[in-house]
């Protein structure tokens, strides 16, 4: 049952993420008074659709990605009421509107958040979760224990705590909870997991250099309980705009790491993106949703790169047209595109290949 809720909820993320960034299109070109021929969800054959208006509003087979069909913009020449009749600045507000969403809906999900669950103010000793089937659980540990030490380390500095776990995978641990008043010595193996981690590097307060660092590390599947505080709908709001800017800033100083050189990326496909917010939806809902909050940073970001048929590279197209003060003949603009998703595709089922690898291949 905890499966299927978990990819229910995965599928309701997706779903978001896609309607957020085609109705982000889909509305500046309505308010632009650009036709726009279809609004659909997924992509393939046609499931089911209904015609409003101008305007087909299709739901496809393969349930990744969408798209918004304005007229004029694939490489027709100028129609009246097309994308390529309009001003320069309209047709910059339609492709960028897309990216721009995802961090409205980024920032939705934070105020959401703290709205919902409250802010964290601190984290306590008292085991609030134990993963069914983790050592943990195998060891006979509960929720509500209170976990007293881990190899002598007290509870007093969790920290330190969390790092006897973290450091000894595959190895016995000796902890001591307390249930009932009573103390129980317990025997932990944490189970071996690889993870890949960003270390970064500051100098003066500016972030100057990200290094990729593989490891192991030991998980025995607890969630601590945490203390947080309830804010009203003003305070939610305003944190989660707050965290909301923090993240955007952190990505984008990230990313002209890699551009810079200073920085290795990581790239996950579908599979690897599913796997990663199946495992935060069985953490807890709360890290389900802050992952969630976080991808659509991600992906605001992905498409505003000038790759040949993402929003980027739509957008560059039209900065080349401002500066010679005449668009690129749309047929060659379109047979660009086609080619860029086309290797995008590529790209995608390469990554997903290697993600499956690393899920399921040989560790």
């Amino acid at each position: 049952m905890e499966t299927l809720l978990y990819s229910v909820a995965i599928v309701l993320i997706f779903g978001a993420v896609i309607f957020f960034h085609e109705a982000g299109h889909f509305l500046i070109a309505k308010l632009g008074r650009i036709r726009v021929d279809e609004f659909a969800l997924g992509l393939g054959p046609v499931l089911a659709s209904f015609k409003k208006g101008e305007t087909q509003y299709s739901l496809r087979a393969v349930p990744v990605g969408g798209m918004v069909r304005v007229a004029g913009m694939e490489g027709e020449e100028k129609v009246r009421d097309g994308f390529n009749s309009r001003p320069l600045g309209v047709r910059v507000g339609v492709i960028a509107a897309g990216p721009v969403m995802n961090v409205v809906l980024a920032a939705i999900i934070f105020c959401l958040i703290y709205t919902v669950f409250g802010k964290p103010i601190a984290v306590t000793p008292v085991i609030a979760k134990v993963g069914r089937g983790m050592p943990a659980a195998v060891a006979g540990m509960r929720p509500g224990d209170k976990l007293i030490s881990v190899n002598g380390v007290t509870s007093k500095d969790l920290g330190k705590l969390r790092e006897q776990i973290v450091r000894n995978p595959g190895r016995s641990i000796a902890a001591v909870v307390e249930r009932d008043g009573r103390q129980l010595r317990l025997h932990v193996v944490p189970e071996r997991k690889r993870v890949v981690e960003q270390e970064a590097e500051y100098s003066g307060g500016k972030l100057v250099r990200v290094r990729t660092v593989k490891r192991w590390i030991g998980q025995v599947g607890i969630i601590f309980k945490e203390k947080r505080q309830h804010l009203s709908l003003r305070e939610s709001v305003k944190t989660g705009m707050e965290d909301t800017w923090d993240y955007l800033r952190a990505v984008g100083e990230s990313l002209l790491l890699v551009f810079r050189g200073k920085a290795e990326v990581e790239v996950s496909g579908p599979v690897g993106i599913v796997s990663m917010m199946y495992e935060r939806a069985t953490v807890s809902w709360l890290s389900f949703l802050h992952f969630a909050g976080i991808f659509n940073i991600m992906v605001a970001f992905f498409n505003l790169l000038p790759f040949p048929a993402l929003d980027g590279s739509r957008i560059a197209f039209l900065g080349v047209e401002a500066i010679r003060g005449r668009p690129i003949d749309p047929r060659k603009e379109a047979i660009v595109h086609t080619v860029g998703m086309v290797l995008l595709l590529l790209l995608v089922l390469l990554v997903t290949v290697s993600d499956i690898w690393k899920k399921w291949g040989p560790q």
